[in-house]
C-alpha cells in the first residue's frame, strides 16, 4: 500500500509509446488514428495489420533502449520499499488511482513521460473504422464532438483542471508536435527528453504507471514492452506490489502476421491491375 499518512503523493506515469523510435511525421503517416481508443481489439488489429502492409517500414521500428536505461537508472535511484506499479492497456485508467489518492493526501505530483501531452480540451475526435463493400477494404470516419469524460487524450487537463492533480510535468520528445502553447498552459513544467528531465528532478516515486496504448505502439514491439515490464518489476521490494491489468495481450501473432500478408498481396494485386490498366 501507499503511504496515504504522507502529506502529498509523487506518481511516475509512462506511455511506452514515448519509447517506440519513430518520429512525429512516421506516426503521422504510418500509425493508426486511434482517436480516444473506442475502437474494438479486433478492428484495432486489422487496421494495424493494413498499415503494416502499406507501410512495410513500421517492421524496422525499435524501442529507444538508452531511454529506457535511463530510466530504470532513475526509477532504481528514486523508489522506496513500499512503492508500488500498475501496467494497463490505456492511460485513461490512471485516474482512477489518481482519484483514490486524492481521497487521502493533499497534494499529488504527476510526472508524465509521454509523447503525447494528453491535455486536449473540451472537443475530441471520435475515429471509428468500418468495412465499405464499395471500396473493398476498411475505411475511416472521423468526427468531432463534445466530451465530458474522462479519455486517453483529455485525462490530465480534466484531473489539474478538476484540482485532484497538483503540480504536473511533462517528459515529450524533441519533436512531439502537440506541444502548443494554449493546450499545454496547464503544465507545470515541460521537458524535452529523458536525460534533462533526470538531469533536473529528484523525487521519491510512490506509484509507477505504465501504459502499453496498443493504438500507438506497434505490434511487433509487445515482446519489447513485455520484457521491459519485467525489467521494471525487479527494482520493487516485491511482486505483490504489481497490479497488471487482464486485457494486456500480446498482438504480433501467427494471425496477425497472416493477415499482413493477404493484405500485402492484395495491394501487389491492385498495383499489377493498375500498371496493366495503363
Amino acid at each position: 500500500m501507499l503511504n496515504l499518512e504522507a502529506e502529498s503523493i509523487n506518481i511516475l506515469s509512462i506511455d511506452w509509446d514515448y519509447m517506440v523510435d519513430a518520429s512525429s511525421e512516421q506516426r503521422y503517416d504510418w500509425f493508426p488514428d486511434g482517436g480516444t481508443e473506442d475502437i474494438p481489439m479486433g478492428v484495432q488489429m486489422e487496421v494495424w495489420a493494413s498499415r503494416y502492409s502499406t507501410y512495410p517500414e513500421i517492421a524496422e521500428l525499435a524501442p529507444k533502449e538508452e531511454e529506457m536505461l535511463l530510466i530504470e537508472g532513475f526509477i532504481d535511484d528514486h523508489i522506496h520499499e513500499k512503492t508500488r506499479m500498475v501496467i494497463a492497456e490505456s492511460h485513461k485508467e490512471i485516474a482512477k488511482y489518481i482519484i483514490e489518492f486524492k481521497n487521502a493526501v493533499k497534494e499529488i505530483n504527476l510526472y508524465n513521460i509521454d509523447f503525447h501531452h494528453d491535455c486536449f480540451g473540451k472537443t475530441i475526435r471520435v475515429v471509428d473504422y468500418s468495412f465499405s463493400e464499395e471500396a473493398d477494404k476498411i475505411v475511416r470516419h472521423t468526427t468531432m464532438r463534445d466530451c465530458k469524460e474522462i479519455h486517453c487524450g483529455n485525462w490530465l487537463r480534466k484531473l489539474i483542471e478538476y484540482g485532484v492533480v497538483n503540480k504536473a510535468t511533462w517528459v515529450q520528445q524533441d519533436d512531439s508536435l502537440e506541444s502548443l502553447a494554449d493546450e499545454i498552459e496547464i503544465i507545470d513544467k515541460v521537458y524535452c527528453g529523458i536525460e534533462e528531465f533526470i538531469k533536473n528532478e529528484s523525487f521519491e516515486i510512490d506509484l509507477i504507471f505504465v501504459c502499453r496504448s496498443a493504438l500507438w505502439s506497434p505490434p511487433h514491439l509487445d515482446g519489447d514492452f513485455k520484457l521491459w515490464m519485467h525489467e521494471l518489476i525487479q527494482y520493487l521490494n516485491s511482486t505483490e506490489m504489481v497490479e497488471v491489468e487482464e486485457n494486456i495481450v500480446l498482438r504480433w501473432t501467427k494471425t496477425f502476421n497472416d493477415a499482413i500478408e493477404r493484405n500485402r498481396k492484395e495491394i501487389e494485386r491492385l498495383k499489377a491491375q493498375i500498371r496493366g490498366v495503363k
